[in-house]
């Protein structure tokens, strides 16, 4: 999300200080479209890698009691979330995490209805879904409402069901926000939890004959008070370290707009860098394990708006770009905010999923620079990514957000072109609810995609002409 002036590549263009290893661009067309702006991108040097499972989605537990959701008959389902990628992490957590609580002695649900109780049989669906999608889990346990005793039984019955399919067992959910929340005392600190999660952590652990992994401390934000704390204390007890992340919120407030989704957040490559090398520090990895754009279930004409899948690729990308390990969508059932909205037989896929997809076309690699020759202001709205694509081609995925300008661009890759593709991520507006397209086509109801198609660029030399459409994304293919 940068740009070459010198002084500026040190602070936005080389997002970290030796974290991330290559340079993305954020370019201004100062106030005018015409302005052609050159781009260099060198394939022989590549950096940071991006993980086969950076792509995740985050669900409340209180879809698992009954198992009518992530099933296995739900067949539309599994084809959706597998075109996101073959590796993945699905998270089961939320606030509702808190109100789920396990059917303790351990068994089969019988006809019951019981909507708050997970049983054996909601388990064994549950890990069977994860097993057909290929899928790993990050599993919640309920911290603030029940017992290590209890809570560790369903761990066992879980990793039993689920063997590798577990992938974490999270113990409890953004517990900075218990003492305000009623779900704990008014006086309740990070110190606290520490010996709350501490005493379930051994449960748990004794429980499965230490086979449980476990990440933590799956915290709303405070960072500084907080997260590093319990990272610094349990570095030796998690494998995984996790944070939330809402870009605004709540969906009351006024200044949550298209306008101020799409705007560049100050805090959050400060932010994720911190917690990236706390948890490099730790000698694990980061996580954001629950993210979207509002928090509280989205807002209406923002979070379920094409501007939401523009905001997520990006969003994606930087953090990828700074070693974040993966990112966890929330969603389910409701919620504007959900990039699949699930139902009994099927789901409904909003903007925000198409973002995600459009990752998949050129995350699959490794980090290369991208320097940014024409002079100029720096535009915050528009974005772009150079990877290094484990199939020898070099995918460079261009975000605009910009609502009125096309950006237009020479790119140089320092070696002779012989193929120059592209493809778009398109909508009729930013504020299009629906409608939205990657490669010209859509993912149908029963979850299978025609794929997106290419089409050819102008190029010559080592040079390739791009013009990117003002709100959309462009993912252009070179070899």
């Amino acid at each position: 999300m940068q740009k070459k002036t010198p002084k500026y590549v040190l602070y936005l263009l080389i997002l970290t200080t030796g974290l991330a290893c290559h340079k993305q661009v954020l370019v201004q067309y100062v106030a005018t479209p015409a302005q052609r702006v050159v781009l260099t991108t060198d394939p022989t040097q590549p950096g940071l890698r991006i993980p086969s499972d950076f792509t995740g989605l985050s669900f409340e537990k209180n879809i698992l009691p009954g198992g009518n959701y992530l099933n296995t008959a739900n067949t539309p389902l599994i084809k959706m979330i597998k075109l996101l990628g073959t590796y993945g992490v699905i998270r089961i957590g939320g606030n509702s995490v808190e109100k789920v609580f396990w059917h303790y002695p351990a068994g089969p649900r019988n006809g019951s209805t019981d909507v708050d109780t997970m049983y054996t049989t909601d388990v064994v669906t549950y890990t069977a879904f994860l097993k057909a999608l290929g899928w790993r889990s990050l599993y919640g346990v309920n911290l603030a409402q029940s017992t290590a005793q209890i809570s560790a039984n369903e761990a066992l019955y879980a990793l039993d069901a689920g063997g590798t399919s577990i992938e974490d067992f999270e113990i409890g959910n953004e517990p900075d926000l218990y003492a305000s929340n009623g779900l704990k005392a008014s006086t309740y600190t990070i110190t606290n939890f520490e010996y709350d999660w501490l005493n379930y952590y051994t449960a748990i652990h004794s429980a499965t004959v230490d086979r449980a992994t476990f990440d933590g401390p799956a915290t709303a934000g405070h960072l500084s008070s907080w997260f590093l704390q319990f990272v610094n204390v349990n570095s030796k007890r998690i494998s995984l370290a996790t944070n939330h992340y809402y870009k605004m919120g709540p969906p009351t407030d006024p200044s949550v707009t298209v306008t101020n989704l799409l705007a560049l957040d100050p805090n959050l490559v400060k932010d994720m860098t911190t917690a990236v090398a706390a948890a490099r520090s730790a000698g694990i990895s980061f996580r954001v394990a629950e993210c979207n754009s509002v928090y509280d279930g989205g807002k209406n004409g923002v979070s379920n708006t094409f501007a939401s899948a523009l905001w997520g690729l990006d969003y994606m990308y930087t953090l990828a770009s700074l070693g974040v390990a993966g990112v966890n969508f929330h969603g389910g059932t409701g919620g504007y905010y959900s990039p699949i909205l699930l139902s009994k037989t099927g789901a409904e896929l909003k903007p925000l999923y198409y973002g995600m997809l459009c990752f998949q076309l050129g995350c699959q690699g490794r980090f290369l620079p991208l320097s940014l020759s024409t002079p100029g202001a720096i535009n915050p709205l528009f974005s772009a990514y150079a990877v290094l694509l484990d199939n020898g081609y070099t995918a460079i995925t261009f975000v605009n957000k910009d609502p009125a300008n096309n950006a237009d661009i020479t790119l140089h890759t320092g070696t002779p072109l012989t193929s120059a593709t592209y493809t778009t991520l398109t909508a009729a507006s930013l504020t299009a609810t629906s409608g939205v397209t990657l490669g010209g086509a859509s993912v149908k109801s029963d979850g299978t995609y025609a794929g997106a198609k290419f089409g050819g660029l102008p190029h010559g030399g080592d040079s390739v002409l791009v013009s990117v459409p003002y709100s959309s994304a462009m993912v252009i293919m070179l070899k």
